[in-house]
């Protein structure tokens, strides 16, 4: 989805809108059977993203927390920052299957910089997950 501006000021409405609720989300989730050190996520319509093949980011934003859902077995996923580990993981497991893990210190991103995921670990996760990336807007 591209945005036209026909003025400055549908930009600096558009600025004052992010301001007043700087936090967003940005989800993926898993059908089949989580494996280990996998590229398995997806973004819509069953497109695993590969290392580095995620989602754009298009200004600069904070990334705070981790939210992931299974529903069996265990995992461990951690968020990727253009290819690279970003510090944040997240896990679950039979006793905990909705988890929330809150990053210690912010994580920067930049505009143009790519969120993805990767599997780190799993075992008996036969049944997929969805995970969610939890930033606010840094202007």
């Amino acid at each position: 989805m591209s945005l036209l501006f026909n003025n400055h000021s549908d930009m600096k409405e558009l600025v004052g809108k992010l301001a007043s609720r700087p936090e967003f989300c940005i989800f993926a989730e898993e059908a089949g059977q989580l494996n280990n050190t996998s590229f398995e996520w997806s973004f819509g319509n069953g497109d695993d993203s590969q290392s580095g093949f995620g989602v754009v980011l298009p200004f600069n934003c904070e990334l705070l927390a981790l939210t992931l859902s299974t529903r069996q077995g265990s995992a461990l996923v951690e968020a990727r920052k253009n290819s690279l580990p970003s510090g944040l993981q997240i896990s679950s497991d039979d006793n905990n299957r909705n988890s929330i893990s809150l990053a210690s210190a912010p994580i920067s991103y930049s505009a143009g910089d790519v969120i993805g995921f990767r599997t780190v670990s799993a075992t008996d996760a036969t049944h997929g997950g969805k995970i969610s990336a939890w930033f606010k807007w840094r202007g």
